[in-house]
């Protein structure tokens, strides 16, 4: 899990600001930054429903 949200946080970064410099304005980097938080919030409850079960 560790891993995964390394790599998760360096290519949201990676794309925001690779967005910032291609489109104006902030919603295409704010876009990118909360879709890597939420697939990162589903692999940790993917993780836990599997513990529980």
């Amino acid at each position: 899990m560790l891993y995964f949200t390394v790599v998760l946080f360096v290519l949201a970064w990676v794309l925001a600001i690779w967005a910032m410099r291609t489109f104006k304005g902030v919603a295409i980097p704010e876009f990118i930054g909360a879709l890597a938080v939420t697939v990162w919030h589903y692999a940790v409850l993917s993780k836990i429903w599997d513990k529980t079960r």
